[in-house]
């Protein structure tokens, strides 16, 4: 899946932004979760969720996490 990302990113954003987009996509069930580097903006974020509606059938939303992960039973 993280090749399709990054294909999908080198043709929307182009090779610049490539370098602050994570690979990385989560698939549960019909719902992408991208992941925010802290170098990534939302509106680069919001163009490859939009592209990435486009062109994978089987996902119908796609969902950013934007806050880190943090609570008593993460380290």
């Amino acid at each position: 899946m993280g090749r399709i990302v990054k294909e999908i990113a080198m043709s929307v954003l182009g090779e610049e932004a490539l370098k602050n987009v994570w690979g990385r996509v989560e698939i549960i069930g019909d719902i992408a979760v991208l992941r925010k580097s802290p170098k990534t903006d939302i509106k680069t974020l919001k163009a490859l969720a939009e592209e990435l509606l486009r062109r994978l059938p089987y996902v119908r939303s796609v969902w950013a996490a934007i806050s880190p992960v943090s609570g008593t039973f993460r380290t």
